[in-house]
């Protein structure tokens, strides 16, 4: 019954963890670029036969399993201000909102970008893009929720099919593959 209390415990406290706001810190593990990349730390505090882990979320953890990542309701920021900074995405992703700032280069291979607010009855969320965003592979993937291009938005491989909501530009789009699975309103840059 213990065993089963603690489990269950750990669920919750997991749970909780992924909501909040996230920052991405590129400096924790500059070699794994990916969005669920975690690096090695050492060795666990308290017991030096086990690795210890981190991701670029900062969340360290002695079982790679344990480690969390931001989840529905989450508030993420990509806004590393150091260097320019790459982050790949090549799973499902559920979360309120993205902003990436002018220093970011988000990599979106394949995986569904659900932007939602659990709190608001799944009202949409948003994607606010300033950096660069490339969509790359010969992959479908789907978006849910607002994406808002104020950076360059370059589609260079399969299709992105938007479920719902629309898309607002006012950057710079090259090569667009964008199927509406229901209706699409797209608001064009003015100058364009």
């Amino acid at each position: 019954m213990r065993l089963i209390t603690a489990l269950a415990q750990m669920v919750f406290v997991v749970a909780l963890n992924a909501q909040g706001t996230w920052s991405w810190d590129a400096g924790v593990c500059p070699s794994n670029t990916n969005w669920y990349g975690y690096c090695s730390a050492g060795t666990c505090p308290g017991d030096i036969t086990r690795g210890y882990w981190v991701n670029n979320w900062r969340v360290y953890a002695c079982d790679r399993g344990s480690l969390a990542y931001p989840g529905p309701g989450s508030e993420v920021y990509l806004n590393w201000t150091a260097t320019d900074f790459t982050v790949f995405l090549s799973a499902g992703v559920d979360v309120k909102s993205i902003f990436a700032n002018n220093r970011c280069t988000f990599i979106w291979q394949s995986g569904s970008l659900t932007l939602r607010d659990p709190a608001n009855n799944n009202a949409p969320g948003t994607f606010t893009n300033q950096g660069l965003v490339q969509v790359v592979g010969s992959y479908s993937r789907g978006l849910l929720g607002l994406l808002v291009n104020n950076g360059t938005l370059v589609q260079q491989a399969g299709n992105t099919f938007f479920r719902r909501r629309h898309f607002a530009e006012h950057g710079h789009i090259r090569s667009a593959r964008w199927r509406a699975l229901s209706q699409l309103r797209y608001q064009p840059h003015p100058e364009q």
